[in-house]
């Protein structure tokens, strides 16, 4: 009768194992083709845009997979844009050029952090006047939208939170920083890039 039992949960057992032996090694094989080789294609993005894959973290926060490849995307399309061409920036995305689409976002993590920290704020009509200074003369906000769609892949809110936010933020937390280290006009420059190699900064990227 025992060796009955026991042969009934011989299989279930085995095939458990099996089971979690596959899911290991699955996601063995994932985080190799995410970290190290920068898998991109579409079942990996359709995985991305569901599951919360970090890519970097500062903190409690979080850079996720589908940021990284939302903002290589944009990087792509800047490079092959006419504005890169008469810029004469066009060409190929490279490896270090992926790496700095992380490390800007680590960058952006850290300056939200210190303006959390040290309370600065941006108020509506400061980020309506930044937007005003990328609108010639002759162009409209529509102008501005289609650019910004055009050569960057980006909306509006892309355009605030990944560029305008960040450079007023920078702006004021320098002269924070300044005032609070004799002047040094350097000083946010120094603290940032020693936040960004603290313990609780990790990349889960390879290059």
């Amino acid at each position: 009768m025992m060796s009955f039992l026991r042969g009934r949960w011989v299989l279930p057992a085995v095939a458990l194992f099996a089971v979690g032996a596959l899911a290991a090694m699955f996601f063995f094989v994932l985080s190799v083709g995410l970290y190290a080789r920068h898998w991109d294609g579409p079942l990996v993005r359709r995985m991305a845009d569901i599951l919360p894959i970090p890519a970097a973290k500062l903190g409690s926060e979080r850079v996720y997979y589908r940021e990284y490849l939302k903002d290589a995307d944009s990087l792509r399309t800047f490079l092959a844009s006419e504005e890169a061409v008469a810029l004469q920036a066009n060409r190929d995305v490279t490896a270090e050029d992926l790496q700095q689409v992380v490390e800007r976002r680590l960058r952006e993590l850290a300056v939200f952090e210190a303006a959390g920290f040290r309370g600065i704020q941006l108020s509506q009509a400061e980020i309506d006047a930044a937007v005003r200074m990328f609108i010639p003369a002759d162009k409209t906000e529509s102008d501005l939208d289609a650019f910004l769609a055009t050569n960057y892949n980006w909306t509006r809110e892309d355009f605030l939170t990944h560029m305008v936010r960040p450079a007023l933020l920078t702006q004021k937390l320098a002269g924070s920083f300044a005032a609070d280290h004799g002047g040094d006009p350097n000083a946010f420059e120094t603290y940032l890039n020693e936040r960004l190699q603290r313990p609780d900064v990790v990349r889960y990227m390879r290059w």
